[in-house]
């Protein structure tokens, strides 16, 4: 687990960045909190867009390096559990294993149309917190035996809303 909250610290360095910059932080910042053994960190351009790709022996992270493209959902996600709202612009997915998955998205759609729809599928879920800031909706609790986080933002600036869905399993 504390790979797991590494990997994930890793990831906000790589939102920050794009391109080679992404590789060299996140190579930097893997560096110093992993042994090099356990991590491998790439740039995948066969795409022509590109991705930068981070592995270790507890799974991936896969972040998009072009603002436009978008990466692949990893195999064996839940969908039924908790299904994805837009798949066009993935910005990261990570796939932890036995340990759950991490889902980074953006759409043009507006926030309430996020979170209604996310509010239709957590109907019957064991809500722990349900909080709504300006700007931002985030919802945890447990379904189908899972530990879920959604949070959904809107992002202004950028004239685009953003979501993030973490599932792992119930202890």
């Amino acid at each position: 687990m504390k790979r797991l909250l590494l990997l994930l610290l890793v990831l906000v360095v790589l939102l920050a960045g794009c391109g080679k910059m992404v590789e060299k932080l996140a190579d930097d910042a893997v560096g110093t909190m992993l042994s090099s053994e356990d991590v491998k960190v790439e740039v995948d351009s066969s795409s022509g867009e590109g991705a930068t790709v981070i592995t270790t022996d507890e799974g991936k992270i896969e972040v998009s390096s072009d603002e436009n493209a978008s990466v692949a959902i990893p195999k064996g996600y839940p969908e039924d559990i908790l299904p994805i709202y837009a798949k066009d612009k993935i910005v990261m997915a990570a796939d932890y294993g036995e340990d759950g998955f991490t889902i980074v998205g953006q759409t043009q759609d507006d926030m309430a149309t996020v979170v209604k729809f996310y509010e239709d599928v957590l109907v019957g879920a064991e809500s722990t917190l349900v909080q709504n800031f300006e700007g931002m909706h985030m919802s945890m609790g447990v379904l189908e035996g899972m530990n879920y986080n959604v949070q959904v933002s809107e992002e202004e600036s950028e004239d685009y809303t953003s979501f993030s869905l973490i599932l792992v399993p119930a202890e």
